[in-house]
Formats: structure tokens, sequence, C-alpha cells
């Protein structure tokens, strides 16, 4: 790979490599198939799960966010800390931390991290949110406070009051729609339209939900050869269960949608050659690790684990 390691050479000296070419019939999502099932690694991803059930894992998933320490849950940021930047928290999914709280019938998890989580979505501008008033790498002012926050849009908003059993019907009114597509996390309109439907169901909304999606599915599904679709629309904080949508709508256009989007996924996700059975490989050879130098926060100390902090200077 040109400018990857070991690509620069002197006049003379040889440059090796290997690569697979695949020739199948079919199309691109058949030649993915076979590479994930075949060659790569993700095949793994397709089996089924021995030995503990989905009710295990979220228990599971349970524990790890009560445990303060493990999961990085910030009393005073009212978060989880943010590796990204120094003594910073992050509510990335808000939901979750009231969810939790109920999923499990724990109280002391509701005022330990849920009504935190409440009071943060309610006043912080954005969803990175540090008390110290210095620019981070999300903000020049990661301290700044708006009421109500404006990061967060109707379906948050309808589906909070939901969770709260709708006793708190007030909360609807802080809730407006996105007027643009955020530039990073792709927000679509119909999603949010649909979050809100979710929390409070009515068929005129659904109609608006289905207008709006297949607006977004004609501009971001290319079924040309020459074009390829927005893999950001797909990946990282764009994730989103487009079959919920069929499962609401019974429309079928909408599961083929999901299938593809899926593929769009499937394709970004990193990905290597399985080592083969007994074959030993050695890691880290020589001493030196390989992969992405940076070393991120621990709230304000930098911090990798297994590594001495006098490498990297925390």
């Amino acid at each position: 790979m040109l400018c990857g390691r070991n690509s620069a050479k002197k006049a003379g000296e040889t440059l090796k490599g290997s690569w697979y070419i695949i020739c199948a019939e079919g199309s691109w999502t058949d030649a993915l198939n076979l590479i994930n099932t075949k060659i790569f690694s993700a095949g793994n991803i397709f089996r089924r799960a021995h030995g503990h059930s989905l009710s295990d894992t979220i228990l599971n998933i349970a524990d790890y966010l009560k445990n303060s320490e493990a999961s990085g849950w910030s009393a005073d940021l009212k978060g989880r800390l943010n590796i990204e930047a120094p003594h910073c928290a992050t509510q990335a999914s808000p939901l979750a931390e009231l969810e939790l709280a109920l999923l499990t019938g724990d109280e002391a998890a509701y005022e330990k991290f849920s009504l935190p989580t409440i009071e943060f979505t309610l006043s912080r501008k954005s969803a990175h949110f540090s008390d110290e008033p210095k620019p981070n790498m999300y903000s020049g002012a990661p301290h700044t406070m708006t009421i109500p926050s404006t990061i967060w849009y109707e379906d948050y908003y309808y589906s909070l009051n939901r969770l709260l059993d709708g006793n708190n019907p007030w909360l609807k009114s802080l809730g407006t729609l996105p007027k643009r597509a955020a530039p990073y996390s792709s927000l679509a309109l119909w999603t949010v339209l649909f979050g809100k439907w979710l929390a409070e169901p009515s068929d005129e909304l659904l109609q608006e939900v289905k207008t709006e999606c297949d607006k977004w599915l004609a501009e971001n599904f290319k079924d040309g050869l020459s074009e390829e679709n927005d893999y950001q629309k797909f990946v990282n904080v764009s994730f989103y269960p487009y079959w919920w949508l069929y499962q609401a709508s019974g429309d079928k256009k909408y599961l083929e949608a999901a299938r593809k989007g899926a593929y769009a996924t499937l394709g970004c996700i990193w990905n290597y050659p399985e080592a083969k059975a007994g074959e030993r490989t050695t890691i880290n050879k020589g001493g030196i690790v390989h992969g992405v130098p940076h070393v991120w926060w621990l709230d304000r100390k930098k911090y990798r684990m297994g590594l001495e902090e006098s490498i990297y200077g925390g």
C-alpha cells in the first residue's frame, strides 16, 4: 500500500506484497459474502450464540454499567468519560442510562445514573461536556450550558417521557426537529420522526415517517455500478435499525433497504485473514507495538492499559 509500512524503497530494492483477487459471478454483495465467510474472520459474526442467552448478555452489560470504575462514570460530569478529551464526559446513549435502572428494577441505579443523565440532557448544550473552561477537540467552550439543550430532538424527549410512564408531558415541549442533517452524525429527519412514533404511535405520523424515509432512500442508495453509497450513512453514529420501519409498516421495501444498508455496514468493518488452526503467531515481535500509536485520556491523565506510563508520559 502506498505510504504504508515498508512502502518506501531505495533504488534496486524489491517491494513485496500479497493480496487476494476475487473473481466470482454475481454482485459485490455476493463477493463480500464469500470473503467474509470463507477468507476473513468476519464470518464468525454470523454464528449463533452458544452457552449464553440474550438476557444473560443484557444483564452482563447492566453489571458493567453499574460498575462506575470499569465503565468510566463521572459523578461530577454526570456522564461516562470520553477518552478523546481530558476531563470530558459524553452522553452517547442517554436513554440507555434510564433503561439500565428500569430493566433491572434498581432504584439506586436510577438515582446514581439515570437522574444525573436526565439533568445532563436538559442543560448541556452538547453531548460532550467538561466543567473546565478550556477548548477541547469537540468545542471551544465545552462547558457551555443551555436550557433546554439543543442537541437532542423530539424523539429523545418523547421517548424520555414514555420511559417515565408518561408522567412528564412537559418534556415533549422541549423537542425540536433537525433543520438539516448534522455533518458528522448524518442524522436523518425520518429517524427522528420514527423515534417519536415509537413513543406515541399514530397513523398520520407513520405516514410522515414513510414519506421522509422514501426521500432518504432515494438519496442514499445508489444502484448504478459507477456510484458508491456514502458509507457514513451506515456506520458509527449513523446506525439505525431500518428494519423496524418494515415491522411497523409491513412494506417490504424497507426490509430490502435494511439488507442493502447492512452490506454497506459490513463493508466498513475492519477485517483480517484468520490464523490457521494450530499455527503459532508472534504478537508485537521484537517488543515493538504496531497499530494506533495515540494514547487517549482517562479523565485528566493519559492512559493505555498494559503500557508503562513512562512510555507515553502519562
